[in-house]
């Protein structure tokens, strides 16, 4: 079985195709549509990995990715953001608390990022390189 991910993400759109793919790839995804059920969730289950929006109802990503860095600051997260919309101090504020920090809007881009960046996380992309390398 795959890593344990949990998604915090408010457009169910986007949370199913991202869901969707992430099963297909072998892990298991929980879904969190606001920030304050994603924290209620890793009370109880410890994800292996954070795919976290920013833009969230009752407590905002911001906020969480605070709280993850206090109570599991050893939880890689990835961010999805637009800096486009984001207060002018955002920026520096998000690269200096998350692991990774993808740019795109959703779609099949995002997607194949989101999965390059878990396989580096897990350790086992050079490895799937050099198998399809042979």
């Amino acid at each position: 079985m795959g890593t344990l991910i949990l998604m915090v993400e408010d457009d169910p759109d986007i949370a199913m195709m991202l869901s969707d793919r992430l099963k297909r790839m072998g892990h298991e995804v929980m879904t969190a549509y606001d920030g304050q059920a994603a924290l209620d969730a890793m009370e109880k289950v410890a994800p292996g990995f954070l795919l976290l929006d920013l833009e969230l109802p009752k407590v905002n990503g911001m906020e969480v990715l605070k709280r993850v860095r206090k109570d599991w600051p050893d939880l890689p997260v990835l961010s999805r953001c637009a800096f486009a919309c984001a207060p002018a101090n955002a920026q520096a504020e998000l690269l200096a608390q998350a692991d990774y920090v993808t740019h795109r809007q959703g779609g099949d881009g995002a997607v194949r990022e989101l999965c390059d960046l878990l396989l580096v996380a897990s350790g086992r992309y050079v490895d799937l390189l050099q198998e399809a390398m042979q």
